[in-house]
């Protein structure tokens, strides 16, 4: 199925920039129906169903995020390619393992990825936004306005400082990063704000099992008087690759 999408992209694009360089670039450009559809079929090539309307958020969303990066640093992938693989098709496939009616933290959130594009994907979850630049901050609150999104709230501060916070303390069902920190550091920091039975998702490169147990392993040693995290922190990893990119990506998936 993957082989057939990929051809069927492959052709549309063939068809619409046969006109010459002015047409491919056109057909390229954030918001075109190509790009949409690319967003929607390569979606589809990992089974996410995109509806239309979510494709037309993401064109807004991509939009908008160019327009801020003239002023102020949010993402160094500016490509209209490369945003609507690597931003949006990346962020949204952790969504398959988040379940309709969960919370969900994301941790060092940027430019808003991946947690606005899952909250786009699964509109029923509460999703909660965190990272310490104002900025980005700012940016992800005229995304949640523009797109009108209920139930996601953004914030500004260091994870570490909210770990004794009632409103974060073990108050999530998914603890979510891509490419935050170690993933030693990112677990420490995950950990609290986790409830019983839920999930912690790593989203990076290439990440091996030796990796994942060392960092368990150091975790263990800063939790060494949590019995429960000692006997129930158990992970997954799981590969994929990222399509026209031929980009390695890993998301460790840990149980607690």
């Amino acid at each position: 199925m993957t082989l057939t999408t990929e051809h069927t992209v492959r052709n549309r694009l063939k068809i619409e920039d046969e006109g010459g360089e002015g047409n491919q670039i056109l057909s390229n450009s954030v918001g075109s129906l190509a790009w949409k559809e690319r967003i929607m079929d390569h979606a589809q090539t990992f089974g996410i169903q995109v509806t239309p309307h979510q494709a037309d958020q993401f064109a807004v969303y991509a939009e908008e995020l160019l327009t801020w990066n003239r002023k102020i640093n949010i993402t160094t992938i500016t490509d209209p390619v490369e945003i609507a693989i690597k931003h949006f098709v990346d962020s949204i496939i952790p969504g398959q393992l988040i379940s309709a009616n969960d919370s969900v933290l994301d941790i060092g959130s940027g430019g808003g990825f991946p947690g606005i594009p899952i909250k786009i994907l699964l509109p029923s979850i509460q999703m909660t936004l965190l990272d310490s630049s104002r900025k980005r901050v700012n940016f992800q609150r005229q995304i949640i306005r523009l797109l009108n999104l209920a139930n996601i709230s953004a914030h500004e501060a260091r994870a570490e400082a909210l770990h004794r916070h009632a409103d974060f303390c073990g108050q999530f069902d998914v603890i979510i990063s891509r490419a935050f920190s170690s993933l030693p550091q990112f677990l420490k920091i995950a950990l609290p704000f986790v409830k019983n039975q839920g999930k912690i998702l790593a989203m990076k490169g290439h990440i091996s099992a030796d990796e994942c147990d060392q960092a368990i392993l150091e975790i263990q040693k800063s939790y060494k008087n949590n019995v429960s995290i000692q006997k129930s922190l158990h992970y997954r990893i799981i590969l994929y690759s990222l399509p026209n990119f031929d980009a390695k990506r890993s998301m460790v998936v840990f149980e607690c």
